[in-house]
């Protein structure tokens, strides 16, 4: 079985493992990095996204957790394994590897951009990184001067003020109100009404279906703000893709990049003796599995 498919079913393991409360599975303090929604309705876990921009804007009685400490699991997971959650556990990259099995399987190829763009594109996750976190810090920091009127700046925001990326998260649109209303026609229930909140995500929704139509993991590679930050710690963590120096040989390199074929995330693989090293490897594997000489592999430390 090649990896991509055994990455496939531990990705799959991992959302029933996420969302196992149907199974009466407790709601555990475990805040992973991971885009797992508030609203799934079997959750199991928590978004560490999600609390990191609520604790940053005191919005504190949401999350029934000690303030801060996302930060503190931020730090455990990135210095543990970086962003390797990404390619192995994370909800919506299961389903954008779902969509590129289901392109591959039906034999139609999906696009890659030109370095150039690649590049131009990937500062809009860390755009959407510092966007993000600026607007809640000064929800929060408006609260620490003055109490009153930091409460007055975070209703003037709304949702904005207490947790702006989720404004346009996929992952709500994708895992429970599509299949809630999917569910209410089949049923024949009276489909509820929506808030505007709703038609922004779905415009993202679909921005994000085409794009992962296109291009391989487009979400994770260019706008997602939580693979940018864990993405920091790859170059520090204990988990590497390392290649053998004395079987990774120049004429590869310089003219085959078998390596650099199969990475859902653009890394170009051979210019590099530590591909786990870049901020975009989600240490997913494929680069060893597409090299004929076994010359890559996982590293510890």
């Amino acid at each position: 079985m090649r990896v991509g498919n055994k990455r496939l079913l531990v990705q799959l393991g991992f959302f029933i493992l996420f969302n196992a409360a149907f199974l009466g599975a407790p709601l555990l303090p475990l805040f992973v990095p991971v885009l797992e929604c508030f609203s799934m309705p079997y959750k199991t876990t928590l978004c560490n996204y999600g609390i990191l921009q609520r604790n940053l804007s005191f919005d504190w009685a949401v999350v029934p957790v000690i303030p801060l400490a996302s930060i503190a699991m931020v730090l455990l997971f990135g210095s543990l394994v970086g962003r390797a959650l990404c390619g192995w556990a994370c909800p919506l990259g299961f389903s954008q590897d779902v969509v590129s099995s289901v392109m591959r399987f039906i034999k139609v190829q999906q696009k890659e951009l030109s370095q150039k763009l690649h590049f131009m594109l990937s500062s809009i996750k860390y755009i959407m990184l510092f966007v993000t976190l600026a607007i809640v810090s000064s929800v929060g920091i408006a609260h620490v001067m003055n109490v009153i009127l930091g409460k007055k700046y975070a209703f003037s925001l709304g949702i904005c003020g207490k947790a702006p990326y989720c404004l346009i998260c996929p992952v709500p649109v994708l895992f429970v109100t599509l299949p809630s209303l999917a569910a209410s026609i089949f049923y024949g229930s009276p489909v509820p009404q929506l808030p505007i909140t709703f038609y922004i995500a779905l415009v993202a929704f679909v921005i994000f279906l085409i794009a992962s139509i296109a291009t391989k993991r487009s979400w994770c590679r260019y706008v997602c703000p939580l693979g940018a930050m864990m993405g920091l710690f790859n170059r520090f963590s204990l988990l590497h893709i390392k290649k053998k120096p004395n079987m990774c040989t120049t004429f590869c390199r310089g003219h085959q990049k078998e390596c650099s074929k199969n990475c859902p995330m653009g890394v170009q693989v051979q210019r590099t003796q530590d591909p786990s090293s870049t901020v975009d490897c989600i240490m997913c594997y494929e680069c060893a599995e597409a090299c004929k000489n076994k010359a890559v592999e996982y590293k510890l430390g």
